[in-house]
């Protein structure tokens, strides 16, 4: 059954551009110009994925509210912000929203755009099948499968984005080793031009979702106007 994509984009011409290229390779492709319509229909049911503008119309927020109102509904929803708004403070706000990506119109073409999609549902697919435990890394209570983008605090699913996935990943390569913000900003792949601040804001909620699971958990260690290292060993 093709995948439902649902794109959140008040530019009728941007948004029948980008239905037609997933369209192309197989995507069931949905519309909705607003706030409002967007969720009355997903009321009724969630697409798999969803595509979202920042500024809806005249709502300069629409895009974040349904962000948020969208994780309340389904935390593993794969949601990209895909906008021209490109300053340092939407971004850090895309980060706080916990989407899963946020892309720049102009600065990712939709070439890109539709191989996010491609990767982000084949993940979501991955961990519903739970076919990554062969690529598994244990790390004192943190399990790591590579090839789900998922992770495990004492058993428990942490519940990460894929790109604060990325970042985790990238800090546990070397316990002990620092890694400053341009390492961990590069580790996001098509990602990569975001604001400096937007990885202080993933790494916060990453420690704050481990924590959610144990309350005396500190493995992410701040280096002084360096960046972080990651301090739980085997």
């Amino acid at each position: 059954m093709p995948k439902k994509i649902a794109i959140i984009e008040d530019e009728d011409a941007l948004a029948r551009g980008y239905k037609d290229a997933l369209e192309r390779v197989g995507y069931l492709v949905s519309i909705y110009p607003d706030l409002k319509t967007a969720q009355h229909s997903f009321e009724a049911s969630l697409p798999d994925l969803a595509i979202i503008d920042i500024q809806l119309g005249n709502d300069k927020e629409g895009g974040y509210k349904l962000c948020g109102w969208l994780r309340r509904k389904s935390p593993s929803l794969p949601i990209i912000f895909y906008t021209g708004l490109d300053s340092e403070i939407h971004q850090l706000a895309g980060a706080q929203h916990d989407a899963d990506e946020y892309l720049i119109k102009g600065q990712v073409s939709i070439k890109l755009l539709r191989a996010r999609v491609d990767t982000l549902l084949r993940l979501v697919e991955a961990r519903k099948n739970q076919s990554a435990q062969a690529n598994a890394i244990n790390l004192g209570p943190l399990g790591l499968a590579s090839d789900c983008y998922s992770a495990t605090w004492n058993g428990q699913d942490i519940g990460l984005t894929v790109s604060e996935f990325l970042i985790l990943q990238c800090l546990i390569k070397n316990p002990g080793r620092v890694y400053t913000r341009d390492n961990l900003t590069n580790a996001l792949g098509v990602t990569k031009r975001i604001a400096p601040d937007s990885i202080n804001t993933y790494i916060r909620r990453i420690r704050e979702k481990i924590c959610q699971i144990d309350p005396g958990a500190d493995p992410i260690t701040s280096k002084r106007s360096i960046g972080y290292f990651w301090a739980v060993e085997n």
